[in-house]
C-alpha cells in the first residue's frame, strides 16, 4: 500500500500487518482432501527503522531533546522499479516480474485505536521508536531510497546508503541518525546501516 498505518492501542503501537504480503505454498496437496494445512512464505521486503532522540547525559530528563513525529515517508529515487503498487510475481520460482501500477512513495501514518484520528508520537531522548515499512518484493538498491521524518521541529530527510540490496521476504534493520533539535538536519557522522 502507498499509505501504511500504525495504530496506538492501549499504550502499544500496532502495525497493520495486511501490508506484509505472504503467499501460501504446500507441495503435493491432494485436491480430494477437505482441509489443507498451508505453509506461508513472506513476500514483502521489510525495512525496519529505529529512530531515536539524542540523549545528553549531562541534562535532566525535563531538559532532554524530545520531538514529535507527525508523519513518515519513504521514497524510491531510482529510474527502474518501484516500492509499491500492483505487480506480478511468480510464486513457483520466487521471481518478481514487473509492476502494472508502480508507485515510488510510501507514507506511514499513526492513528488512534479507532483508526480515524491521526496522531503524532513523542520520541523521548534515548528511547527509540521502531516501525516497519513494507515494500513490494522487488530487489532494490539501498542507495535509491530516502526516508523523510516530519516532526514538530521541521522535516528531516536522509538518503540511505550502503552496499547491499534489499531482498524480498527479508527484514532489513536500519538505524537512523539520532535526532537533535539544535541541528537543521541529521548528523552524517552518526549514520549507521
Amino acid at each position: 500500500k502507498t499509505v501504511q498505518e500504525i495504530s496506538y492501542v492501549d499504550g502499544t503501537y500496532t502495525h497493520d500487518m495486511s501490508n506484509c504480503l505472504m503467499y501460501a505454498t504446500t507441495p503435493n496437496v491432494d485436491m480430494e482432501d477437505g482441509v489443507v494445512n498451508l505453509s506461508y512464505h513472506p513476500l514483502s521486503t521489510v525495512l525496519w527503522f529505529d529512530v531515536t532522540a539524542f540523549k545528553d547525559n549531562t541534562l535532566q530528563d525535563a531538559q532532554q531533546t524530545n520531538f514529535m513525529i507527525t508523519g513518515i515517508e519513504l521514497e524510491y529515487t531510482g529510474t527502474e522499479g518501484a516500492i509499491a503498487g500492483a505487480f506480478n510475481y511468480d510464486v513457483t520460482n520466487g521471481k518478481f516480474i514487473d509492476f502494472e501500477e508502480p508507485y515510488n512513495k510510501i507514507s506511514v501514518r499513526l492513528y488512534d485505536k479507532s483508526g480515524t484520528q491521526e496522531l503524532s508520537h513523542t520520541v523521548k531522548a534515548g528511547e527509540p521508536l521502531n516501525f516497519p515499512i513494507f515494500l513490494a518484493p522487488s530487489d532494490l538498491d539501498l542507495n535509491n531510497l530516502k526516508i523523510t521524518i516530519h516532526t514538530d521541529n521541521g522535516t528531516f530527510t536522509k538518503a540511505l546508503s550502503g552496499t547491499s540490496n534489499f531482498k524480498p521476504g527479508k527484514i532489513h534493520k536500519i538505524t537512523l541518525p539520532k535526532h537533535t533539535k539544535t541541528s537543521e538536519g541529521w548528523d552524517v557522522s552518526k549514520w549507521m546501516t
